[in-house]
């Protein structure tokens, strides 16, 4: 592919694989199970790619975001 068809490329691909399993074959596909598994995704059973845990979850807060709980950035701290 030329260089201004390299994204049109690779999203041909892209959709192809995901939308029929029975074309994920080749090194283009070998190439994206890598890209996908360093991105940390793992591929499940039926196929489809799930995100994979890490030790790196316990860092992250997965409570709602509420704006009440958002203070100005020139604010000072409440005291507790």
């Amino acid at each position: 592919p030329e260089n201004g068809e390299i994204s049109t490329y690779e999203s041909m691909l892209l959709d192809s694989w995901d939308g029929n399993p029975s074309t994920q074959k080749g090194f283009d596909w070998e190439i994206e199970k890598l890209r996908r598994n360093f991105a940390g995704l793992r591929q499940l059973e039926d196929g489809t790619w799930d995100k994979r845990d890490t030790i790196f979850d316990v860092l992250v807060n997965k409570a709602e975001f509420s704006s009440a709980t958002v203070r100005r950035l020139d604010e000072p701290p409440k005291p507790v």
